[in-house]
């Protein structure tokens, strides 16, 4: 019996480690690749579309609707309700860290990404990011990327 039991905490732990370390690949992947990124959101910002461009008050509607907790977490978000659990910075974090993202063990990894980005780049450039990247669904010309497509 006390074999067992070992065998089975030694599993646990084993587990925790592998998730654990899971999602650490994904935080440095994440800062590795920063710079990258927020060089991208700046010209982005600077071409007239970064977050403060669509608004004050649509800005806040996407926030509110998207991730009522944006401003105040650090990528992840387990208090507020929003869409699913998944915060804007993770659903940055499933675009920009995967060629090709799958739910389940993914979001191990998409939630690492998420913290490496909030702790390299500013909520604005994690907004431009996410304004650049979101999928908007299917247009007559195909999959629609970025909030471009839809505000005229």
């Amino acid at each position: 019996m006390r074999n067992s039991l070992k065998i089975g905490t030694v599993g646990v732990l084993a587990l925790v480690f592998a998730t654990l370390s899971y999602g650490a690949f994904g935080y440095w992947d994440a800062v590795r690749q920063s710079e990258v990124f927020a060089e991208h959101a700046n010209v982005l910002i600077a071409d007239g579309k970064g977050p403060s461009d669509l608004g004050a008050e649509r800005l806040l509607q996407l926030i509110l609707v998207q991730d009522p907790g944006y401003q105040d977490h650090r990528g992840v978000d387990l208090s507020t309700l929003g869409a699913g659990l998944t915060t804007i910075s993770q659903s940055v974090s499933k675009r920009l860290g995967f060629d090709e993202f799958r739910p389940g063990i993914g979001k191990i990894r998409q939630t690492g990404f998420a913290l490496g980005l909030e702790s390299q780049l500013s909520k604005e450039q994690i907004l431009a990011l996410f304004l650049d990247t979101v999928e908007m669904g299917r247009g007559d010309n195909g999959w629609m990327t970025g909030v471009r497509h839809q505000i005229v």
